[in-house]
């Protein structure tokens, strides 16, 4: 999953956003603010570039400031089988199994494959990733997608080709006025430049937000984009109506969350793993809009990447908070339980601008450009050798970070970061070719992707 729109491990996360690389337009956003191109690269106290506060969501101009090398990369998203970077000329590459066009416009290849750049797609300004699938945002705020497509979250139905599968990138049906997009597993949301959010998928949790629906009961999955839903006064019997004001959103495969004025509201399941942040709904199974707020979730900058069953934000001023399924220490230390059902506050780590969720895993993001990873370490993540070992671990790379994603479900995670230069340096578990390296093992040591 993807870090610059990295954080939210649940719902919060997988996140498209406007205003990206090489694209026509003179302003991308920050946070869902819009910023010009001169505005997008923040400084410490010392007067150094840091990170973007948005780093990963949008996919912000500033990634592409400093290009040392050709093709430069804006951004880089990871799915369970293959990962895709966007580049600054608005291409993408893609590398591993599974993972788009071939460069002749063929049929994919369901063997490993090293980066390419897909064909028969337009300019893109800005990607994001589930932990199957990949969407990316045109020039002209539509959205093409490729990859796992079980649920229809990608609009097409996959049973009529006897697979679950996208091998070719498709233009998402419906899709228009697109300002950010975020997937998981099943589930597909995108946010308008009004602040209105669509959802499309898996909606069996109330993830989608649709509100009451044929007596309370969701459907399954839901085939077409359809309006997320919120309570006009609050109360279980108030009347809904199409939420608005929203800056990021970010779907897990449980829940949902979105960002409004510095806070943060979830939907779906709360009753498995806390995944709405939320104790005063401690044991309910269904909460079908975005109507309770996480606890302690005031003066936040952004949303990341949610993974399956845990989320984050990233206060403007504090230390990063994160919530929900915990039994591999990806979202607290091991002692806060299996369940962390309020945000836990990662006092012991320097303040971080943008996080990714995986399923077991979170990568973030520090103001220096540093890179941190922690929870489940199989596929040696945290930068440390000792796979036992779930707690955070600063990653050394060859230069500052201003992307980062990770993802591992069937198999160990693996990570990928976008450096200021352009380049991408990727690690960790390298089954179907994910490190874009070529065939070698497992590595804790973050190396470059061969374009």
């Amino acid at each position: 999953m993807h870090t610059k729109r990295l954080l939210a491990a649940s719902l919060l996360l997988p996140i498209l956003a406007f205003g990206a690389c090489g694209g026509d337009d003179s302003s991308s956003t920050d946070g869902g603010k819009d910023v010009t191109t001169s505005d997008v690269t923040s400084t410490d106290g010392n007067g150094n570039d840091v990170a973007p506060q948005d780093a990963g969501t949008d996919g912000n101009l500033s990634t592409c400031t400093k290009c040392t090398v050709t093709p430069c990369a804006c951004d880089v998203v990871t799915t369970s089988s293959f990962a895709c970077s966007l580049m600054s000329d608005g291409t993408v590459y893609c590398w591993g199994q599974r993972a788009g066009l071939n460069a002749d416009g063929g049929l994919h290849s369901a063997q490993p494959e090293g980066p390419k750049p897909l064909a028969g797609l337009p300019k893109m300004k800005a990607i994001a990733s589930g932990q199957g699938s990949v969407c990316a945002i045109t020039t002209t705020n539509e959205a093409w997608c490729w990859g796992y497509d079980g649920s229809e979250q990608l609009g097409y139905d996959a049973s009529a080709s006897g697979t679950a599968e996208l091998y070719e990138p498709r233009p998402l049906p419906g899709a228009s006025d697109v300002a950010q997009i975020a997937l998981s597993f099943a589930t597909l949301c995108i946010r308008h430049s009004t602040g209105s959010v669509e959802c499309m998928g898996e909606a069996n949790n109330g993830q989608l937000g649709m509100g009451p629906n044929d007596g309370g009961i969701p459907p399954f999955k839901q085939t077409t984009l359809v309006p997320m839903l919120i309570r006009v006064d609050g109360g279980p019997d108030a009347d809904v109506m199409p939420v608005t004001g929203v800056t990021e959103v970010a779907p897990g495969y449980f829940h949902a969350c979105v960002l409004m004025g510095g806070n943060v509201l979830c939907t779906g399941n709360n009753a498995l793993y806390g995944n709405l942040g939320n104790t005063a709904v401690a044991n309910r199974t269904l909460v079908l809009e975005p109507s309770y707020p996480v606890i302690g979730a005031t003066g936040i900058a952004s949303l990341g990447r949610a993974s399956t069953w845990h989320s984050c934000m990233e206060p403007t001023t504090g230390p990063l908070q994160c919530w929900g399924k915990n039994d591999l220490s990806e979202v607290a230390p091991i002692d806060a339980g299996n369940n962390v059902r309020t945000p836990y506050v990662w006092s012991s780590l320097p303040h971080m601008v943008t996080a990714s969720a995986s399923y077991a895993n979170t990568c973030a993001i520090d103001d220096t450009g540093s890179v941190w990873c922690w929870g489940r370490n199989d596929g040696m993540t945290s930068g440390k050798t000792d796979t036992s070992d779930p707690t955070p671990g600063k990653l050394t790379l060859g230069s500052k970070a201003v992307a980062v994603s990770i993802e591992g479900v069937g198999e160990p995670a693996y990570a990928c970061a976008v450096l200021d230069t352009g380049e991408v340096d990727c690690w960790g578990d390298n089954s179907f070719l994910k490190l874009g390296r070529g065939s070698i093992a497992a590595t804790p040591t973050p190396g470059p992707v061969k374009f």
